[in-house]
Parts: structure tokens; sequence; C-alpha cells
């Protein structure tokens, strides 16, 4: 078995974030979410990872270069990426290994190795992840009595009767082979090539997902719903990030002053909540409920903050009230 991760695309619906950090690099609980797949992909036995690059290509590669995973990675340049999602994945044509099975994953996914796990175990040449417990708009499939797919459609709102589709597929080079070839147009995503493929009377299977380990980051909001997820169910990631842990149910109150961290008088943090390297809190603050702080930020004094996201050196400005937000280096909040 093989891996393909799409980390190529500009990531232009989080624009602001995207214009200085490429999407999968992207902290959720400090860590990369590209961290989170590269572990998941790894964690279900796969060896061979082959990562697309594009937009911010220097970062990513900088970041793959450096990961404890790296053995097991080889980065490729997509010249075209801009072009299309497609585009993107056909760079990795020439490495791929003839015959053997290929897991596809865009670099935004989040996804539990133990999710990921059903599409290596399937003997089925397509198969596709879908949640048969969240109804959300997207990629929405139907099923037969034998749990194949027989129609697949993209919506703004979700259709009753339909299951959410995850954008994890496997298929063997044939399917990427025959459908590359015979579409007819110019396909740009791979649900083009699913959608061809159904069209020639060939078969899918669904895989449901069997616990609620995925998230799709497309916005600030799932960021945070991921960040949040993680420090209050999925604590703690492996490796564990540095800094301090706060579990659900746990408070501390300042002042507390050490070598890591600066916490004033009269503030109060209160768990879930992650405090990275050399923090500095001011006083009369209020940090709780699923936030993560990034290394060196530093939040003056009489702010509060809730299920928020800031990256390194995030400077979070005095008396301001956040909630549900990412914040970007100068503390401004994208909801």
């Amino acid at each position: 078995m093989q891996a393909i991760i799409l980390a190529s695309g500009r990531g232009s619906r989080l624009i602001p974030i995207t214009d200085y950090h490429p999407k999968p690099l992207l902290p959720a609980a400090n860590r990369p979410l590209l961290d989170y797949l590269l572990t998941a992909v790894i964690t279900t036995g796969i060896t061979k990872i082959l990562v697309t690059m594009g937009y911010a290509s220097d970062q990513i590669q900088q970041y793959l270069t450096n990961s404890f995973l790296a053995p097991h990675i080889r980065p490729v340049l997509a010249t075209n990426w801009e072009h299309s999602p497609l585009a993107s994945f056909q760079s990795v044509l020439p490495y791929l290994s003839a015959n053997t099975p290929c897991i596809l994953i865009p670099g935004d996914l989040y996804i539990s190795a133990t999710n990921l796990q059903q599409l290596t175990n399937t003997s089925e040449e397509v198969a596709l992840l879908y949640d048969p417990q969240t109804r959300r708009p997207g990629t929405l499939l139907q099923l037969d009595s034998s749990q194949h797919i027989h129609e697949l459609t993209q919506s703004p709102a979700f259709i009753p009767e339909y299951y959410s589709g995850l954008p994890a597929l496997k298929a063997t080079s044939a399917f990427f082979e025959h459908t590359l070839a015979t579409c007819k147009g110019e396909p740009s995503t791979i649900f083009d090539l699913l959608q061809c493929w159904l069209a020639q009377g060939q078969s899918i299977r669904g895989i449901p997902v069997t616990d609620e380990g995925w998230f799709d980051i497309d916005t600030p909001a799932d960021l945070v719903a991921l960040n949040h997820h993680i420090l209050s169910k999925g604590w703690p990631p492996t490796p564990v990030p540095a800094g301090t842990y706060l579990p659900p149910n746990t408070s501390m109150s300042g002042p507390v002053e050490n070598d890591t961290l600066t916490i004033g008088e009269n503030s109060l943090l209160e768990g879930p909540l992650l405090l990275g390297a050399e923090i500095k809190i001011g006083t009369n603050c209020v940090i709780r409920d699923g936030t993560s702080l990034g290394d060196h930020t530093i939040v003056e004094s009489n702010t509060q903050l809730s299920r928020c996201v800031t990256f390194p050196r995030t400077q979070v400005p005095p008396n301001a009230e956040v909630t549900s937000a990412v914040l970007d280096t100068k503390g401004n909040a994208l909801h």
C-alpha cells in the first residue's frame, strides 16, 4: 500500500490566514495538520508516502525535511498546482508503484488512524469513506443494499437520505489510468474521476468511518472545532508538543512565573487548554474551553479567550474578548 497526500493547494477559503501559513501547516493543538495526517498514515502500516507541494512549497519542504517521519516521505513539486487539484495529483503518477493500491488524501484532512485503517483493510478496487452519523454539506453519496455507491453529488446543503463523504479514497493504478484516459471534457478534481467511474458502470464501495475522529478543514471554525476535539477527546497527541496541558475540569490561577510560563495576578485558566512554550499572560485574564496558545504567545491584561487558536508569537491586545476564533500573529480574530 502507498499513500498520496495533496498538500499543494492555495487554501483560498482560509485567506488571510493562508497568506502566511500554508493550509496543511495550520496548527491544531500546536501541531501542524499535516503532522497528524502523516502519523495516521504511518500507523496504518503504509511506509511509502508521496506529498505534493505547490503553494508555499518552501515551507512545506522545510517541514517535511525536519519531520520525524522524513524517511518515509517523498516530496513532489507540482509545478502546475494552480491549474487544478487533479493537476497536482498527476504530478505524482510517475512515482507510484505499479499495481499497488493507493490511498489518496488531501493535506487539510484530519482523520484518525482507526478510520483510515478502514480503507487499507478493504479488498475493493475503489473505495471511499463516508460518515453514517454526521450530516453536513459537501460531497454526498447514496448507497445500495450492498454498501456500494450508486450516486455521488456535491451540494452546499445536506440532502436527506444521503451520507457525508470524506475526501479519502482507496484506488488502484488501473482506476486512475482508466478514468484519466476516458473522462469526457477536462476533469479537474478527484470527484470528477469518481463520477466518471460510476457513469461507466464501475463500482465504488462505501466504507463507513467508525469514530468521530475526522475533520475537513475549510474554515476558521473547522480549525477551532478540531482544536477543541483534540484537547478534550484526542489528547495526548504523539509526540506531545512542548508546553503545559490542562485537562478538562482543571484550572490554574495566577500569579505564576517560571522559565516557560508567566501568568499575572487575578488571571484564571480552565481546561481543556494547551499553553505552548514561553507563554506570557497578563493580569485579570480568563482563558478557557479548548484554547491553544502557540509558543511565545503574549496575552495582554484584561483579556478573555474561549475556544481560540493562536499561532506562535501571537500578541493578543489588552481588553479583548474573543470566542471561537483563530487569531493571527497581530491578534486579529478570524471566525
